[in-house]
Parts: C-alpha cells; sequence; structure tokens
C-alpha cells in the first residue's frame, strides 16, 4: 500500500495508481494558495479505472490515511488488529474522562410541537447528550436546551395563553418577552430585522 501526498506535484498518487496495482491513498497537502482544494481536485477527478483513495486535505487526512492503512492491514493480522482496537478504546475513554465544555451553564430552546422539527430536535439532542425538556402537545413533547431567551414553535401563531399554560405544566426557562412574537405572525417575520 502507498501513501502518497497531492501538493507541488499535485499528479503524484493519480500517477502512482495508474503506474501500479498497488492500493494507492491520496492525501492533499495543505497549500498557501488554494489551501489545498487543488491537490484535492488532483486526486478525486481520477478516471474510471484509477482508483486513489482520497483523504482529507493536511495534517488529519495524513493521520487518517496511516490509519486507514493499518485497518486494511489489520484484516489478515489479528495483532495489528487488536492494536487498534486498543487505540480507539483508549481515544474514547480518554475523551469521556474530561469534563462536558459546555459545563453547568448550558441554556435552553424550547420546542413547542411534535411535528417533524421537534422530533428532529429531540433526537439530536438525544445524541448530543442534552436533556430533554418535556414541552408540547402531547404524551411525549419535545425541547433541548440549548440558548436562553430563545423559543421556538412548530405551530403557527401560538395563543399567549397556550404557552403560558404550557411552560406552566412543563416548566422551562424562557425569557417570557418572546411570546407576543410567537402569537403573531408578522412580529414573527419582523422581530429580527
Amino acid at each position: 500500500m502507498i501513501i502518497a501526498g497531492a501538493g507541488g506535484a499535485a499528479h503524484l498518487p493519480g500517477m502512482i495508481a495508474a503506474k501500479t496495482l498497488v492500493p494507492v491513498l491520496g492525501v492533499p497537502v495543505q497549500s498557501a494558495a488554494l489551501s489545498g482544494v487543488d491537490s484535492l481536485y488532483s486526486i478525486v477527478q481520477m478516471p474510471r479505472g484509477i482508483p486513489v483513495g482520497t483523504l482529507a486535505i493536511g495534517k488529519a487526512g495524513a493521520a487518517n490515511a496511516a490509519l486507514l492503512a493499518a485497518q486494511i492491514l489489520a484484516q489478515h493480522d489479528a495483532e495489528l488488529h487488536q492494536r487498534i482496537a486498543d487505540w480507539r478504546k483508549a481515544q474514547t475513554d480518554e475523551v469521556l474522562e474530561n469534563p462536558d465544555p459546555r459545563g453547568d451553564a448550558m441554556k435552553q430552546v424550547c420546542v413547542l410541537g411534535n411535528g417533524q422539527l421537534g422530533r428532529m430536535l429531540r433526537q439530536a439532542g438525544r445524541t448530543a447528550g442534552y436533556r430533554r425538556l418535556a414541552v408540547g402537545l402531547d404524551a411525549e413533547p419535545t425541547a433541548v436546551p440549548v440558548q436562553q431567551s430563545v423559543i421556538t414553535a412548530e405551530i403557527e401563531r401560538w395563543p399567549e395563553t397556550a404557552l403560558t399554560r404550557e411552560l406552566a405544566r412543563h416548566p422551562a426557562f424562557v425569557n417570557r418577552d418572546v411570546f407576543p412574537i410567537i402569537a403573531d405572525r408578522l412580529t414573527q417575520k419582523t422581530a429580527f430585522r
């Protein structure tokens, strides 16, 4: 396997791939002129029949090329496979040992309603580890804490009384000054000009 950098000689990975049957991984070098995008294009635009595995521009791509090569070789080497698995686990453990940089100061956005937007935000919040607030209209309402004093509604023209009632049932820290904005479509469109 060959790891080839594409920089000053941006055609290098493609030329090597054309001249050999050995798998070639191409890494675009981050250049001053076009930040490596030109090198990236030189690798990904190889014609059919001359494959070049393409990685990210710069140092991340170089590191990932080495890891990808090791993973490919590990398919036939149990010891190498275990070393990679151990390294990955150590990386994960290191991340989990560090405190969440967001800390306890996480703020909130309330999403009122359970349409497509609410479901997508609920899933994204779960995936990102946000605690879920129950704000909405049915058995499994949705809200994810993100930023204070922001509230978005999936249903247009929420009456202020409905908002007040929902937030009384499911407390959330929101600035109630936003209620008149949510309750009126014209105000929604002009509030943030």
